[in-house]
């Protein structure tokens, strides 16, 4: 239902927005959880699939990734996990083992990055098992439990932090992501790894040896429920010039893990699915019986069967996933859990040519906690004493140090504040939409709330170069939405439909659409962010942390899609109760007090430029698009200006070697290929001699990135187009453009980037309310104590000279005689 803006405020002041109660569940932004955004001790990487055709050739591969992030070694154990049951024999077909783990171990060196192929194991640090070790044999893999002709190996991965003894240590530098390339659909997807942090002392020992605990104590918890973003099974709702239709895969994993010799077997535990499409009209019954780990398309539930659009009603929705004991998945042998689920949400799209398809994928978050997931495996053995850290280990890298379990930062989960960071609308050279950017947010309480959107162009003014006309830049516009009871709502960035806000044209109206595409192609582009945040009746910021959402990028000349997730701030005040102003209205300090802060450091995992670390069957050559931006935003109508920083990057390569130098100007937002950075460019296979590499990218003031537009007119700073420099809070997506040579096809990746440490950033706008009463004062009282007197004299005096400040009292950029005579001209009270 479309509301006008004072309908929608009406309704707010009449709801009130303050009832705790009448809000539901409140997320607590404090929870100590394993997450997606963060670094952690033990990485669990829940897809991991090889597939082959009929003939037994390989046709798609899972390219695993493990960063350490600390400048000292580490020892990992790797479990691959077969997710898939066993399977007796069906002559011609053989037995196949299922729910089977091996082991291996590995170390990583210091800042070292590294990748291996799950169909090869390698490179890797040292040669390591590939995943057929799980289900050996010829033909390989098992027949498609899904009926296709080919045949396939499932699993997931633990990945662990482990010391003297085989004991798990806190080790919380790791993170890591999976990649999964289909070489027959030339399609890729990825996701990053979960991560639990460990408590306790760098490099000590957590817990009891074999019994890994998430449980807030010795390891960060899990999520009590999932929440399962989706598009209706058979929606149109990405469709633009070519009909596309989205389909969901669903993969689940039963936390709790006993990878022991003598394992008592697998968790079984009931997947309960409460669903809600965007007429909030809610959906029960739909279930799943999940044995250690699953992988169902959303179609293929069984009924009631809730995931498709001529039962949901709606193109989009949004679900609670809950894992809970029921006698339906009981049996003879096995008896259900409770039990946390981690899953990924893999979206197939069908672009309607029969063979065009794209496929995306991202880690699902939840809310609540639970304490109860334990993951048992065999020691080798008792640990010797331990007194703090290992002998090998040094001290941290300066602003290197983790921010430490339970840390409150921006991630990828809940919040009051919402940004995403990549929003792209894309025509080619004859102006046919080829790229549209489509926008999903959840309001996951139950109660309606008020948000307010600005849509923040990215790229700079232009001056006209006819026939090319005039661009505005850095602009921004903003709208006020009603999200109702556990609303999920979606809308085109090109149309703003089917929610009806503003399109994203309106930052840069007019025909031709868009400006050309500063990367150089014959496209042209609008693109830019969006920041989103709960408000009340007043338009002040209100705590309401049970916002979430994301953005789905669809490339119809291409056939490919992408999607993330949006960094989310929560509201942290403890003495302020869900729906009540927080803070100054008009201000969002995310200064860890009021509202998360950001990252200190961006880690970037990338492949370098021009290398082909995913190639299989076929050779794929990969190059990334890196997004940043600040988190720090006045979006005010008398802005001072977007924030400039200078992204500086420190690369490691596979080898460990460390490279510096490489740097990035960023005034409000940049979008840039690796492989175009300036000189010293680290980012080339040429330069970092190795296919993967890591990066930690840091805001920094720096006078390379100053800009002063009038250099004759005082100090810097003096014209309202200078650019000053300053330290920033950082936020960033990585996509990876993946061509299948020769000249075959391509497809695309993207992640949010996770970061370390904290940092404060400031959201400012204007608020409908009456501006703050003036504190009195005038100009020439420089010191604000009500009078001018020869104190401020002596503060003109103290500033003589060319200067950009308050003393210039006639702005000539020059304080002198005439600004004293001015303050001689206001003597006295002021």
């Amino acid at each position: 239902m479309r509301r006008s803006p004072a309908a929608i405020l009406a309704f707010a002041l009449a709801t009130g927005f303050a009832s705790a109660a009448a809000a539901g569940e409140l997320e607590d932004p404090t929870a100590i959880r394993g997450g997606f955004d963060e670094e952690g001790s033990l990485l669990v990487l829940p897809q991991v699939e090889l597939r082959w055709n009929a003939a037994g050739f390989l046709i798609q591969d899972t390219f695993l990734s493990v960063l350490n992030d600390f400048p000292s070694d580490v020892t990992l154990r790797v479990f691959y996990v077969n997710g898939d049951p066993p399977l007796d024999a069906d002559p011609p077909e053989r037995a196949h083992p299922g729910w089977n783990s091996v082991d291996m171990e590995m170390t990583l060196t210091g800042e070292h990055p590294t990748y291996w192929s799950a169909a090869s194991g390698l490179p890797g640090p040292v040669p390591l098992l590939p995943l057929t070790i799980l289900d050996p044999g010829f033909p390989p893999g098992r027949p498609d439990p899904d009926g296709s002709s080919e045949r396939v190996l499932r699993a997931f991965v633990y990945v662990f932090a482990a010391g003297p003894g085989d004991h798990q240590i806190n080790w919380n530098h790791l993170s890591g992501h999976a990649t999964v390339v289909d070489y027959t659909n030339q399609t890729a997807s990825e996701y990053a790894a979960v991560a639990y942090p460990a408590f306790g002392t760098h490099g000590a020992p957590v817990g009891t040896a074999g019994e890994i605990r998430l449980d807030g104590t010795e390891f960060e918890a899990c999520y009590d429920r999932l929440f399962l973003d989706f598009q209706a099974v058979g929606s149109g709702a990405f469709t633009g010039p070519v009909a596309t239709t989205s389909g969901t895969d669903l993969t689940l994993q039963v936390v709790p893990a006993d990878l022991g010799q003598t394992s008592v077997g697998p968790v079984t535990t009931k997947a309960v699915f409460e669903i809600w499409n965007q007429n909030e009209v809610k959906f029960t019954g739909t279930e799943l019986c999940i044995t250690c780990w699953n992988q169902t398309r959303l179609d293929d539930y069984a009924a009631p069967n809730s995931f498709p659009l001529l039962v949901l009603q709606t193109d989009h929705g949004w679900a609670r996933i809950d894992g809970r004991a029921s006698l339906i998945c009981d049996g003879p042998d096995v008896t259900s859990v409770d039990a946390p689920l981690l899953g990924v949400s893999t979206r197939v799209l069908d672009f309607g040519t029969g063979t065009a398809t794209a496929a995306s994928a991202v880690g699902l978050r939840g809310d609540g906690l639970d304490t109860s997931a334990v993951v048992r495996y065999d020691p080798l053995g008792p640990p010797p004493p331990l007194d703090g850290a290992r002998a090998h280990d040094g001290p941290a890298a300066p602003g290197a140090s983790s921010a430490g379990p339970g840390t409150v930062r921006v991630s990828t989960g809940e919040g009051s504040l919402l940004v995403l960071p990549n929003v792209e609308v894309r025509w080619d050279q004859s102006l046919f939409l080829i790229q549209d950017t489509f926008i999903t947010l959840q309001n996951h309480a139950a109660a309606p709330v008020l948000v307010k959107m600005f849509f923040v162009n990215g790229d700079p003014p232009l001056d006209a170069n006819p026939p090319e006309p005039a661009h505005p830049g850095w602009n921004f516009i903003d709208n006020t939405i009603l999200l109702t009871n556990s609303q999920p709502v979606y809308w085109s960035a090109l149309t703003g439909l089917p929610m009806g806000v503003s399109p994203f044209t309106t930052l840069d109206p007019g025909f031709p659409p868009g400006r050309p595409d500063p990367a150089g192609t014959s496209d042209r582009v609008l693109r830019g962010m969006l920041y989103v945040w709960a408000i009340n009746g007043d338009d002040e910021e209100i705590k309401w942390n049970q916002l979430s959402g994301g953005a789905t990028v669809v490339h119809y000349q291409k056939a490919t899609a992408w999607e993330h997730r949006a960094y989310a701030s929560a509201a942290v005040d403890p003495l302020v109760a869900q729906g009540d102003p927080t803070g100054t209205p008009g201000v969002l300090e995310l200064d860890g007090t009021k509202y998360a802060p950001g990252y200190d450091q961006l880690l970037l995992d990338f492949q370098a430029a021009g290398g082909d670390a995913f190639s299989g069957p076929l050779t794929v050559i990969a190059d990334t698009d890196l997004t940043l931006h600040p988190l720090s935003m006045d979006l005010r109508q008398e802005s001072e200006g977007p924030v400039t920083t200078k992204a500086g990057f420190d690369v490691w390569n596979m080898n460990e070697v460390k490279f510096s130098g490489t740097h990035r100007c960023v005034t409000c937002w940049d979008q840039t290929l690796l492989s175009d950075y300036d000189v010293p460019n680290q980012f080339l296979v040429s330069s970092l001699q190795t296919d993967r590499g890591k990066a930690r990218i840091d805001g920094q003031m720096s006078v390379l990135c100053d800009f002063d537009f009038d250099p004759n007119d005082g100090a810097l700073g003096c014209h309202p187009l200078d650019r000053i420099s300053a330290n920033a809070a950082l936020l960033g997506i990585s996509t990876t453009l993946l061509s299948f040579e020769p000249n075959l096809g391509e497809d695309t990746v993207g992640s949010t980037l996770v970061g370390m440490g904290t940092q404060m950033a400031t959201v400012r706008y204007d608020t409908l309310g009456p501006p703050p009463p003036f504190a009195g004062g005038c100009p020439e009282d420089l010191n604000g104590n009500g009078q001018v007197d020869f104190a401020d004299i002596l503060a003109v005096i103290g500033a003589w000279g060319p200067c950009c400040c308050p003393e210039d009292l006639d702005g000539s950029g020059d304080v002198g005689f005439s600004d004293i005579l001015l303050i001689i001209g206001a003597w006295g009270p002021c």
